[in-house]
């Protein structure tokens, strides 16, 4: 708030020469126009990344923001390169960027014992039209959808990897390549011990994967999963009002709220899920003017991970992480 807009290109553009980052990713990727090309590949590329880390919207904003970065690009000249531009490598640059991150001591866990990866996906574009071939449509519109993986455990949260969902499938037909491919590039070094996911992924398959891994999953339970969501509720409810944890009031949205935890580990082994080792309840609960407290949301969440693998405090810490 405050920020003169003109500057902010100016201060990105700063930020990514600093940082190396538009050279390195320049030096990846193959520039596909021809030798003589009046403009510098690394100068359109930085202008196209800061045009991204402002959010913008349409090219001709883009070449309006280039002005300011010192010579302005007609927005033809960056559509044309992006069409013919094969970002696949830029991929290679982000698991070298993590690493030197966690090289440099940043990545370690804050809060919790051990690592935790969360992955959820997020719609990066929406129009009338099909945009990307990976594009799903649902009703009238295109929805480009990807499967983003961050490590919520670190402070500074990066991304470890994103995956476009095919249009023929979804996230959790999906996850057991993207987990493949994961395990592939961060299996090794103990970068997590655990994975976040909505209830979007929580299947039997998928557990059984993540499991099967070596490693800990923590998914939601909704009606996806009726018959365990139904059991969780008979167990857990009951017990709603003596919670193992309970976060300190902050204020959310105007309003003062906390977050409660309850757990069991009596459903070990329920409904062909041999691996489920505990079941959690987390209420979000509201605080009212006149004092008067309400459960706003009920959160039911099944894992893997053995009962003292993270005290009830680092459960709420994990899971408040994910939304994060």
């Amino acid at each position: 708030r405050g920020m003169n807009i003109r500057k902010t290109p100016k201060r990105i553009q700063r930020i990514l020469r600093n940082l190396h980052l538009t050279a390195t990713v320049a030096a990846a990727l193959k520039d596909p126009r021809r030798p003589d090309s009046p403009w510098p590949f690394v100068y359109l590329l930085e202008t196209l990344l800061v045009g991204v880390l402002l959010a913008r919207r349409a090219l001709r904003t883009v070449e309006q923001d280039s002005a300011a970065l010192g010579l302005r690009v007609p927005d033809s000249t960056l559509a044309y390169l992006i069409a013919r531009l094969n970002p696949s490598p830029f991929r290679t640059v982000v698991h070298q960027q993590v690493r030197g991150l966690r090289r440099s001591g940043s990545l370690r866990p804050v809060g919790l014992p051990f690592g935790v990866a969360t992955i959820d996906g997020k719609t990066t574009w929406t129009g009338a039209h099909r945009g990307d071939t990976a594009c799903q449509k649902q009703g009238e519109t295109w929805n480009l959808r990807v499967m983003r993986v961050i490590l919520s455990s670190a402070a500074s949260r990066p991304c470890l990897d994103q995956f476009f969902i095919p249009p023929a499938t979804n996230e959790m037909g999906f996850f057991p390549a993207a987990w493949a491919f994961l395990l592939k590039t961060y299996g090794r070094g103990n970068w997590f011990e655990a994975l976040s996911a909505d209830a979007g992924y929580a299947s039997k398959d998928n557990a059984t994967l993540v499991d099967e891994s070596g490693k800990g999953y923590i998914f939601r339970i909704n009606e996806f999963q009726p018959t365990l969501l139904a059991e969780m509720q008979r167990v857990l409810r009951p017990r709603a009002g003596q919670p193992e944890a309970v976060s300190p009031w902050e204020r959310v949205d105007g309003r003062e709220v906390q977050r409660r935890l309850v757990r069991t580990d009596a459903l070990a082994d329920f409904d062909g899920w041999p691996h489920l080792r505990q079941a959690w309840l987390i209420q979000t609960v509201v605080m009212h003017e006149d004092r008067r407290e309400e459960v706003v949301e009920e959160r039911y969440f099944a894992t893997n991970l053995v009962w003292k693998a993270l005290s009830p405090s680092q459960i709420l810490l994990a899971v408040r992480a994910h939304w994060r």
